[in-house]
């Protein structure tokens, strides 16, 4: 528990701080396109997706009880577990021996970290996945240092939270499983263990029946993965993305938890955990896995790094203050790539992003770095809308090429009035009614879907207008264009199969 006064103190003081960054961030920041595909799985509750399981569609279902296009309303749970994993950081660090100065070095980690920030910021799974990965962690090590059984079921319930969250979680049972073989055999002689592994299975057994029922999605959802990303990414380029995303002193504060807590034999019996952090963390990297996939390894890796560079530190005010100082530099110039803190141009003219031939300026996370691309395109596709003849504007529909310019519709629909809103990617399909081959459809897709990929589907295409996006990370996006579209050739499934054909899964 936080008694000291400093203690609290140190956790109250970033607790808020971390409040005012992302009440902050929220009124200069938009959504991001996974977003809104992720809120409006709370108005298809379900026990899982094509593309993910079903807790994310929970929260949302929650949070769309308030009917609100507001960002912060949108955005208050996964804000609310950025706090917590400060909180549990926080725990975790005393329950490993830390003190005040090991809380600080922890939690100031976690807030100067761009990627991590990034995860307490946007409504996506991620951020619930690491805080579930991070309780389960705190309850292992909360197992071997009281020796309480309960924590082993507890651990069960995070484990079972966080698969049904995203299966990422997968990784940890993977390098979990392992370290126990390698440093810890007997434990399996206790028989929690296993009416912990039998809790496990419940909680997800839902979702697996889903799975079992729908043809497991999964499997063609992580194929999917695999060929479009996975096989892309390359070591130099993940490795460039780690120091700016996580802020190079953080990754030296969370690696040398890892490697100290896993080969010291001077640890035991954490060097469980040291060990599965240090394997999940090579897993990712060797299965090719995207920089981010690292976090639930980092998170819980950060707190017992501290408590070592507490040791350290010792009484050494001058070695502190410098850490501190490290951190707070470099989480100043760091966080705004990862959390919104400027306009678009603001942030260009800061530091000084070069624009491209093609006359892009590249921020990532461009999507939600921006306030006026919605907006706009709201507003294109409300003046499209009422240029149609009346008879047609009775009978159109906007299909979005990418499931976000199909949720943005669907969050905003009862404000501008719109129609069905329909997409075909992942898990969007299967919301969608049978498509009506008579109505008039609106288009919107990226600059390189040409009038010629929409006359796979229509007898009648017309482009009519394009907005200019100069700050997408890539080219694809640098333009949105609207068609006017008309003689639907085919049913939803047919179209389906031809858009999985062109994406190449």
């Amino acid at each position: 528990m936080l008694k000291e006064p400093k203690e609290i103190i140190v956790v109250a003081s970033l607790l808020i701080a971390k409040i005012i960054i992302h009440i902050y961030s929220t009124f200069v920041s938009g959504y991001h396109w996974d977003e809104l595909l992720h809120i409006e799985s709370g108005n298809h509750l379900a026990w899982g997706y094509a593309d993910y399981p079903p807790m994310i569609g929970l929260i949302a279902w929650i949070q769309n009880l308030a009917d609100s296009e507001s960002l912060f309303v949108n955005r208050f749970f996964i804000h609310l577990t950025g706090v917590a994993t400060l909180v549990v950081s926080a725990k975790l660090v005393k329950k490993l021996g830390g003190n005040w100065k090991a809380v600080l070095i922890a939690l100031l980690c976690l807030i100067c970290s761009p990627i991590i920030g990034t995860s307490h910021t946007l409504f996506l799974p991620v951020g619930f996945s690491q805080f579930f990965q991070l309780l389960a962690i705190y309850f292992l090590v909360s197992y071997y240092a009281d020796k309480h059984d309960k924590y082993l079921y507890l651990c069960a319930l995070a484990f079972g939270m966080g698969f049904m969250t995203k299966y990422l979680i997968g990784y940890l049972i993977i390098s979990l499983t392992f370290s126990t073989l390698l440093f810890d055999r007997l434990i399996l002689k206790n028989k929690a263990v296993w009416g912990a592994v039998v809790l496990f299975l419940l909680l997800i057994l839902p979702n697996a029946i889903w799975q079992i029922t729908h043809n497991f999605p999964v499997i063609d959802h992580i194929s999917a993965l695999i060929d479009t990303d996975l096989n892309r990414t390359t070591l130099g380029t993940e490795l460039v993305s780690f120091a700016k995303f996580f802020n190079p002193i953080v990754l030296i504060i969370s690696f040398m938890g890892m490697l100290l807590y896993s080969l010291h034999k001077k640890y035991h019996p954490y060097r469980v955990i040291g060990f599965a952090l240090l394997t999940l963390f090579l897993l990712i990297i060797c299965t090719n896995g995207k920089f981010y996939y690292t976090v639930p390894a980092i998170i819980p890796a950060i707190s017992l790094g501290a408590v070592r560079l507490e040791k350290w530190i010792d009484d050494r005010k001058l070695a502190l203050y410098l850490i501190i100082f490290s951190l707070l530099i470099t989480g100043i110039i760091l966080v705004p790539f990862g959390v919104p803190f400027f306009t678009p141009e603001k942030f260009v003219k800061l530091y000084r992003i070069e624009t491209l031939e093609d006359g892009r300026t590249p921020i990532y996370f461009d999507h939600f770095q921006s306030k006026n691309l919605w907006p706009q395109i709201l507003s294109e596709l409300q003046e499209i809308i009422d240029n149609l003849p009346e008879e047609e504007r009775q009978k159109c529909i906007i299909w979005g090429k990418h499931y976000g310019y199909t949720g943005i519709v669907d969050l905003f629909r009862e404000e501008y009035n719109f129609p069905t809103a329909i997409n075909h990617m992942g898990v969007y399909h299967d919301w969608i009614p049978e498509l009506d081959k008579e109505a008039v459809y609106i288009t919107t897709g990226e600059i390189n879907l040409t009038k010629n990929f929409w006359l796979q589907f229509f007898n009648s295409v017309v482009e009519v207008s394009m907005i200019k996006n100069k700050y997408s990370w890539d080219y694809k996006h640098a333009g949105i264009r609207f068609y006017v579209c008309r003689g639907l050739k085919y049913n939803k499934d047919e179209v389906k199969q031809i858009i999985d054909k062109f994406y190449g899964i």
